[in-house]
């Protein structure tokens, strides 16, 4: 598994690379973004580990590039603790996770496996869901809407799987945690929130009246399969 870690800081390049490296993993760096994306483009890695601070607002134009073509898991590093601002647009970029630094080596590692397995799962647990105007299919990785092929986060895929999964069952918000971002996150509500209203802005006809994804409030969220063509 190809990693690729963009920070400036040559010290946390070569922790990092060493570490993934005892674990099995190649690690792949670049100092600046714009090294860092000729690397994606060039060698396809598995995860991206992206420094949110030093790049600053050039991150969300990196994971924005990123999104346009490729599903690739994206870390976001930070040197504070984010405020819930900073996260929100982070996720809205396409970012799957945020860390703080100084990183703990075996959480980071941790993370970084945690988000290969909610690719592959989701990979191994072929779906398939159309109604004609909305289609799913887990085995390609793909979601089309209206005829048109629409690009998913590998985050955003899961999420979408799950609901179709347990179409017509409310999922809860703790559920959500735990089956897509993992159980250390089921403090995280934000991260729903925000995923859902992505979800929603992608596959709802109008995202002001969703067919789809219904909200029960303070609950969670459930899908609904449609039989008929969307007008």
């Amino acid at each position: 598994m190809n990693i690729l870690i963009i920070d400036h800081d040559q010290s946390v390049r070569k922790t990092l690379g060493d570490k993934l490296r005892d674990e099995g993993f190649n690690p792949l760096v670049a100092g600046n973004g714009l090294d860092g994306l000729r690397l994606f483009y060039s060698e396809f890695p598995d995860v991206i580990v992206l420094d949110a601070t030093t790049l600053q607002a050039g991150v969300f134009t990196i994971c924005r590039r990123i999104r346009e073509v490729a599903k690739t898991p994206i870390i976001l590093l930070s040197a504070n603790a984010p405020t819930e601002e900073e996260v929100v647009r982070g996720l809205e970029a396409g970012a799957d996770d945020y860390l703080v630094k100084p990183l703990r080596l075996n959480e980071f590692v941790a993370r970084v496996q945690a988000l290969l397995r909610r690719v592959h799962m989701t990979k191994r647990n072929n779906l398939r869901y159309t109604d004609g105007y909305l289609s799913v299919d887990t085995q390609q990785q793909a979601v089309y809407v209206g005829g048109n092929r629409i690009h998913f986060t590998a985050t955003e895929f899961k999420l979408l799987h799950i609901l179709i999964q347990n179409a017509g069952r409310v999922v809860t918000h703790r559920e959500l945690l735990e089956q897509v971002w993992g159980p250390a996150y089921i403090t995280d509500t934000q991260y729903p929130r925000v995923y859902i209203n992505h979800l929603r802005m992608k596959v709802e006809p109008d995202i002001n009246h969703p067919i789809y994804i219904a909200t029960e409030p303070r609950i969670g969220y459930r899908f609904e399969k449609r039989s008929i063509d969307v007008a």
